[in-house]
């Protein structure tokens, strides 16, 4: 009855409507998560719906080239931050999806917005550095 009912609902609410820069949102579709594998497994397609949902959102994660205008580094600044929120609330889901695949989510996160950044902004690097748990460290 779970698997009929819980389980598509959940589907639904990974692919279209978790916030992935919400923290509480990750804590609470992480619990829910806990609760439902205490009666069923909890299906590999949740995984991947997980990973394609961080996927999506680093895809679509839009850093300026160029730190010109004031506009562009307050822009600059707000996806900096959504940037720190993506990082940890992908932490968070350490031990509930294949590490491999979270590894693989923060090497494309840095090649695709953060690298070229650490040669302007030393003090980015090293941000994202104490935000990186100890296995992740060597990414960087």
């Amino acid at each position: 009855m779970i698997k009929k009912i819980l389980i598509p609902r959940l589907n639904h609410s990974i692919q279209y409507c978790y916030d992935v820069f919400s923290t509480n949102e990750t804590s609470n579709l992480i619990n829910l998560l806990n609760d439902i594998s205490m009666f069923i497994d909890i299906p590999e397609e949740i995984s991947i719906y997980l990973i394609e949902r961080f996927s999506n959102f680093i895809d679509d994660l839009i850093l300026p080239s160029k730190l010109k205008f004031n506009r562009k580094i307050e822009f600059f600044q707000i996806q900096i931050e959504k940037s720190f929120a993506l990082l940890k609330n992908l932490f968070l889901w350490k031990g509930k999806i294949n590490f491999t695949n979270i590894q693989n989510l923060i090497l494309k996160f840095l090649n695709q917005h953060l690298n070229h950044y650490f040669e302007v902004d030393f003090n980015l690097k090293m941000e994202i550095k104490n935000i990186l748990p100890d296995e992740f460290k060597h990414l960087i």
